[in-house]
């Protein structure tokens, strides 16, 4: 159990620090001449597509490597990508931050393997609930960190919700390196290349494959993907909605992103 709560932490402050620099991304790139597009698209979205291409990369390096080394260099990065955030002066630079903060987010993979090491089949569900708690908790406190510390002389700000992000990341890394140990022993990995010699890829069927053979997958995916889709959505654009609508305040915003984060947590934990 110690083990899994150093890794909650881990992802914890990895959801946390996305939340914080959440809420006052969309006004900062507005701030430095951002389209449309790119107030929008620009930090959740760019976040999310290179977390979405990272994911699998660092999934596979942690089956071959081991899972502690990549949550080491992840969280490392993590922590070079919101300093990059916190002083970022251009758009172009806060855009190239924020997709290296995605890049380093796909450690949420071996987040997960880890997990799998540690459990046995019989409380395997459990210790994966438990890190996917992280991921409702450290939303609902980034977002109200993020409202606080947004603005800097009334002036929408991504210094101190960047500084902020990058200590906690720094947690992260430092609990990684003395309190985490390995869970992959060497004779388990899978060296890069040689996949289908130790087993990963079966009568070569890939997961992909695997998922379109069978259409519960199928229609489990693609309602995850739009519901996915509509919270990325509220996410680009309810800060400008209830800042022009109703005159919302960064703090404002953050508690609305709080609630919502809880009501969700609710929701998968009780009501589905």
């Amino acid at each position: 159990m110690k083990r899994l709560g150093v890794l909650w932490l881990v992802v914890f402050i990895s959801l946390a620090g996305f939340g914080i620099t959440t809420i006052p991304f969309p006004f900062v790139a507005e701030s430095l001449g951002a389209s449309d597009f790119w107030k929008t698209f620009g930090g959740s979205g760019v976040f999310s597509l290179f977390q979405l291409i990272a994911t699998p990369i660092w999934g596979r390096f942690s089956d071959a490597y081991g899972r502690k080394p990549i949550l080491i260099l992840s969280t490392g990065g993590t922590i070079l990508a919101f300093s990059w955030l916190a002083y970022a002066s251009t758009l172009e630079s806060l855009l190239i931050a924020r997709a290296f903060g995605g890049i380093m987010s796909g450690n949420l993979a071996a987040a997960f393997a880890y997990a799998t090491d540690v459990t046995d089949p019989k409380n395997r569900a459990k210790g994966l609930g438990i890190v996917a708690s992280a991921f409702g908790i450290g939303f609902a406190v980034g977002p109200p960190l993020g409202g606080l510390l947004g603005t800097d002389g009334g002036v929408p700000s991504m210094h101190w919700p960047g500084i902020a992000s990058a200590a906690l990341s720094a947690i992260a890394f430092l609990g990684t390196i003395f309190l985490l140990p390995e869970s992959l022993p060497k004779e388990s990995r899978k060296p890069i290349g040689k996949a289908k010699e130790h087993g990963a890829i079966e009568a070569g069927i890939s997961p992909i494959k695997a998922m379109l053979s069978n259409p519960v997958l199928i229609g489990l995916v693609m309602s995850s993907l739009f519901v996915a889709i509509a919270a990325g959505a509220m996410q680009s654009v309810f800060q400008f909605w209830g800042r022009d609508l109703f005159n919302f305040s960064l703090r404002d915003i953050g508690v609305h992103f709080m609630v919502f984060a809880l009501l969700s947590a609710v929701g998968q934990a009780g009501l589905v």
